[in-house]
């Protein structure tokens, strides 16, 4: 019987020494809650930056696709204004032709005047 005895002591006096009280309990456990409120914290932190960021990258790359619109639309625009300016040297070069033919011309009826008005006079 003593032994029954002895051995339910020491059976309980064994599960009595796993078991802990209610404040352990709460000093063990609060340091790990305000680690984990502090990594939550950092979380939703590092969640909005990243959120933020690709906003960021999402308008950084709407206003390359307007850059790239605008210069497309510049290019086209100097191209025809190139077109334009070669249309208008070419004119001005036929015209040029034109205007020294006409000078050709009038430099030759004005030697026959000047001709005739010396056979007139020699008469």
């Amino acid at each position: 019987m003593k032994k029954v005895i002895f051995l339910a002591i020491g059976v309980l006096l064994l599960f009595s020494y796993g078991c802990c009280s209610r404040e352990y309990a709460r000093e063990q456990v609060v340091p790990v809650q305000e680690r984990m409120t502090k990594y939550e914290t950092q979380t939703t932190t590092m969640t909005s930056d990243i959120a933020q960021a690709r906003k960021d990258a999402a308008d950084a790359k709407a206003m390359a696709a307007d850059a790239q619109k605008n210069s497309r639309q510049a290019m086209e625009m100097a191209q025809s204004a190139s077109t334009a300016a070669q249309g208008a040297a070419d004119r001005a070069e036929a015209a040029a032709k034109r205007a020294e033919a006409a000078a050709d011309r009038a430099e030759a009826a004005a030697a026959k005047a000047a001709k005739a008005f010396e056979l007139r006079q020699k008469k």
